[in-house]
């Protein structure tokens, strides 16, 4: 089973919502592994205006099958009882301003004597659809909607030309309406966060869906931004008589009975309104959301339990001030003045990138090849993201992270120097965009993968807090001469709780190595991804599981003496 190609069905706006899809004159059902898209075919036989055909298809025989029909989907047919009338299609809508798109796909399954010939016109609610069909034998010939029709009700009408000899012919037909999303979803962090809460607490609100969007079915308690633009934010979370027990930690904790507010709330970064009247909490609140969400601060209006929650407003200078969290920086060993950085740039003369932090020049210390990222003057973001990296990476070491060498913070002049990674990022090379891009096997994306995958294992499991990397993609990806894969940027990055226990996990390739067709591995890898994708955190497998399903996706497309080096190698 495979993913659909996003180009294969494409509208205006909105998504779609299947209404029909029939395999006309067949009287069985198919989906997977009949369709390698598992959609699921429904039967369609009427004896009293169609007639049917059943051919047997050879395996690989459809041409121009551009939509992946079935070929046991393409082996049956209907024409109309009666050869010189129209093929006639119908169904009818509940509202008349909801809109669909129409696929219709044609092959002959018979060849045609010299004397006979078959072609017809499409048409729908009385307009002709400048498409004239003429069906090839074992040719799969594909009519779509080119934009979104409307009304109560529908008829398809197939009606033959004057020159042809023969009924229309349809196999197959699919029926899709049109789904308008107004609103973006709720923004990923406020999801999060929210649903943490609900969770920790076991709340029994109505607290189903997305927390936002549609805005009819808000969740209880909250309200939010809309713009129409941007995805919606959480600005009031009531969440009085609500039974909440238990004394306000100082930041997240996976424990029973301790609450997780102050270290949540930060991510909630528009929040104005917080009430938490009539429930059972003790300890104070607002020292720890202060210490934990920059810019807010804290005013009693009711009862202890209701804040008000004010954004200090940014200072329009964007020229970087000396702040007080750059005392960090200062006692570290690896840094470099800013006239230092102009020597191993030489002069910032090689650009190897460019990003929303800023620029990425070539340097050299040392007859060592390095990357020296510098921070934009007017990237007030960026300067956060400076201090959030050089935190992390003076504490972190792995394989497959980035090494930081140094950095230069000096009033605006402020920038990291990492190793240099010779092969630049991987969305370069997926792309055919680097200056030596490659072919990249299935193999060398499992091994990229499983590099991916240790690092944030360590992120997650090996390092005290965890950390949480939050920006993982190709361009954060970087590539050595040996075209091993570092996880790079981590300006993004937040630590989280450990947690206290765990699942102990097997790293040993399981079963009897041998020849495995790579696409049971790729699927594997596919599966694997979409469950990392998946909206709800508590389905997502850890990092440790990551690495371990990665390993043996790798160990199906090795021979067995690799796979004996990756097991000892864990």
């Amino acid at each position: 089973m495979i993913a659909l190609n996003n180009d294969m069905y494409i509208t205006e706006y909105g998504s779609l919502a299947k209404i029909e899809r029939e395999d006309l004159g067949s009287t069985e059902e198919y989906r997977y592994p009949d369709d390698v898209y598992d959609r699921f075919w429904d039967w369609d036989v009427d004896e009293d205006v169609w007639n049917t055909l059943d051919v047997s298809i050879p395996d690989d025989s459809l041409k121009n099958n551009n939509y992946k029909l079935p070929k046991i989907v393409m082996s049956t047919l209907v024409t109309p009882v009666n050869a010189s009338s129209p093929l006639s299609y119908s169904w009818t809508s509940r509202n008349a301003s909801d809109k669909y798109y129409v696929y219709l796909y044609f092959a002959e399954l018979q060849q045609l004597a010299k004397n006979e010939t078959r072609s017809f016109n499409v048409i729908i609610n009385g307009q002709p659809q400048n498409a004239t069909i003429v069906p090839q034998y074992l040719s799969v010939d594909t009519y779509s909607s080119k934009s979104a029709i409307s009304g109560e009700s529908f008829k398809i009408l197939l009606v033959r030309t004057d020159d042809s000899t023969l009924p229309p012919i349809l196999n197959a037909i699919e029926i899709y309406k049109v789904k308008e999303f107004p609103l973006p979803e709720t923004d990923r962090e406020d999801y999060d966060a929210i649903t943490r809460i609900q969770s920790t607490y076991g709340l029994t609100k109505n607290w189903q869906g997305d927390p936002c969007s549609p805005i009819e079915f808000l969740w209880d308690g909250l309200n939010c931004t809309y713009d129409g633009y941007n995805f919606p934010r959480i600005t009031t979370l009531n969440l009085s008589s609500s039974g909440l027990t238990g004394t306000i930690a100082h930041s997240i904790s996976d424990q029973v009975g301790e609450v997780v507010m102050p270290m949540v709330l930060s991510q909630l970064e528009f929040l104005k309104t917080l009430n938490l009247e009539n429930n059972n909490l003790t300890g104070p609140l607002c020292p720890e959301l202060i210490e934990n969400q920059k810019g807010v601060y804290c005013q009693s209006v009711v009862t202890a339990p209701f804040w008000v929650l004010k954004r200090r407003k940014p200072k329009p200078d964007t020229t970087i001030e000396k702040n007080p969290g750059d005392t960090f920086m200062e006692i570290q060993k690896r840094q470099y003045s800013y006239f230092d950085l102009i020597k191993i740039t030489n002069n910032f003369e090689r650009v190897l990138g460019k990003g929303g932090f800023g620029t990425v020049y070539y340097g050299i210390i040392d007859d060592k090849q390095v990357a020296v990222k510098m921070l934009s003057p007017s990237s007030a973001q960026g300067y956060q993201e400076f201090q959030a990296e050089v935190k992390l990476l003076m504490t972190v070491h792995h394989r497959n992270l980035t090494s930081l060498i140094g950095y230069c913070n000096e009033e605006t002049n402020k920038g990291l120097i990492y190793e240099y990674m010779a092969n630049g990022n991987l969305q370069e090379h997926l792309s055919g965009m680097h200056s030596k891009a490659r072919l990249i096997t299935w193999e060398d994306r499992l091994r990229i993968s499983i590099d991916v995958a240790h690092g944030l294992e360590y992120l997650h499991n090996g390092y005290k807090p965890p950390i949480i990397h939050r920006d993982i993609k190709s361009t954060n990806i970087l590539l050595n001469e040996c075209f091993q894969a570092k996880l790079s940027d981590f300006g993004l990055s937040k630590t989280m709780p450990s947690s206290e226990g765990g699942n102990q996990l097997s790293s040993l390739v399981g079963g009897t190595p041998g020849y495995v067709n790579p696409k049971s591995s790729v699927w594997k890898a596919v599966e694997l991804a979409m469950a990392c994708l998946s909206l709800y955190p508590k389905r997502r497998p850890t990092m440790s599981e990551v690495v371990i399903e990665l390993n043996e996706c790798l160990a199906t497309v090795l021979p067995r003496t690799t796979i004996v080096v990756l097991v000892q190698q864990g």
